[in-house]
């Protein structure tokens, strides 16, 4: 079995191969099963991969040479974007005639931002059949951080507890993140 998971071992995560090294150590079976888990993890993403490249390869040779001549302009669309957002909320600042009211307008800028770059993250995931959804309190995490800039449709003074609300989800999910294996 040592050959075999040897022969193996380059394309194993270092996740895996710590657990095959714990097993050595321990020669506990149950570790076998968490391996086999993983090992399972491992085969349906790749099998994934395949069937995303495979289908890929079926596609008009015409529409993949206009989308990668398209790609290189999302990114600068997207800091066009970020710099006219920008832009329409320092005129907006700097109309305002309340020091609050520029604060409020400052952290609204940061909370809408905030919101808008999580949502295309996880469409971008999404999209690429990678979206996992693992327990309710991660998607309540997820789902705050994307919807808390809807409470300055009732005021615009609610933009601070709105920020709180992203930062503190944002804490709490990169705690778990952390503290969590990922099989990737």
């Amino acid at each position: 079995m040592y050959e075999k998971l040897g022969e193996c071992g380059s394309g194993f995560s270092e996740d895996i191969r710590k657990l095959i090294r714990d097993f050595y150590l321990r020669r506990d079976t149950d570790s076998l099963s968490t391996v086999m888990i993983f090992i399972q993890a491992e085969i349906g993403r790749l099998a994934k991969q395949k069937n995303r490249l495979d289908s890929r390869e079926l596609a008009d040779d015409a529409v993949d040479s206009v989308y990668k001549l398209l790609n290189p302009l999302k990114p600068i669309m997207a800091a066009f974007a970020i710099i006219f957002a920008l832009l329409w909320f320092i005129l907006i600042a700097i109309s305002e005639d309340n020091i609050w009211n520029k604060v409020y307008s400052g952290i609204t800028f940061i909370t809408v931002s905030l919101s808008i770059m999580f949502i295309f993250a996880i469409s971008v995931v999404w999209m690429d059949g990678e979206l996992v959804i693992r327990e309710k309190f991660d998607t309540f995490l997820k789902l705050s951080m994307m919807l808390a800039p809807l409470f300055l449709l009732l005021s615009w003074k609610l933009s601070i507890l709105s920020l709180l609300i992203q930062i503190v989800a944002g804490i709490i999910l990169g705690k778990k993140l952390k503290t969590r294996i990922v099989v990737t």
